[in-house]
């Protein structure tokens, strides 16, 4: 049984890392099909079809592995950082994941376009987006309480990162330095306008 559980994660990997592949050497953003992703890694398309349903899937397992990459590599620092405050973690956090994903500017692109065209896959990605941001918010000491109306506050904190970030990406797609300097200012600015307009409205 675990071997089965192996092959199917290591099919999916090698057909999202497929898929990455022909979106970074795609001029323009148009559909890739399950089809070509099997003939890519030579593998049967029934048995592609028996551990995903569409190409949507991939990208959204894709960007989920990555992202927990991420995450675990930051819990390891941050642990070992007792003077960081929330704020700067999550400023840590969000520049981590640009960093990473700078490399890879043509497939948040084509997420973007996809989102906007097919609201099936907005509405997964949003989801994702909205569980990364509380996974953020986690990581950088934001802890969950099972109390109303902490639980209540706390969704505006994590649909305000969900906000920020939206608007950050944008900038960051613009940004042309070295060091994404214009990214990392852009945050900082919006991550201490957030906090003044959390500590107004006693959301924190």
């Amino acid at each position: 049984m675990k071997d089965n559980y192996k092959d199917m994660c290591k099919l999916k990997s090698e057909l999202a890392q497929a898929l990455i592949v022909r979106i970074e050497n795609s001029h323009v953003i148009s559909r890739i099909s399950l089809e070509q992703l099997s003939v890519d890694i030579k593998t049967d398309i029934d048995l592609v079809f028996s551990v995903v349903a569409d190409e949507n899937e991939l990208i959204l397992y894709w960007v989920k592995e990555e992202v927990s990459k991420i995450f675990t590599e930051l819990v390891g620092d941050f642990s070992d950082d007792n003077t960081a405050s929330t704020q700067e973690k999550i400023l840590e956090s969000l520049m981590s994941i640009f960093e990473f994903f700078n490399k890879k500017r043509q497939v948040v692109r084509y997420i973007r376009q996809l989102a906007l065209k097919d609201i099936n896959f907005g509405v997964s990605f949003g989801t994702f987006i909205y569980n990364m941001c509380d996974r953020i918010l986690m990581i950088s000491g934001d802890k969950k309480r099972n109390m109303s109306p902490d639980l209540s506050f706390r969704s505006v904190r994590v649909k305000g990162l969900m906000f920020l970030l939206i608007k950050i990406i944008p900038v960051w797609l613009q940004d042309d330095s070295d060091d994404l300097s214009v990214t990392y200012r852009k945050i900082d600015q919006s991550l201490k306008q957030a906090r003044e307009w959390a500590e107004t409205f006693n959301i924190i």
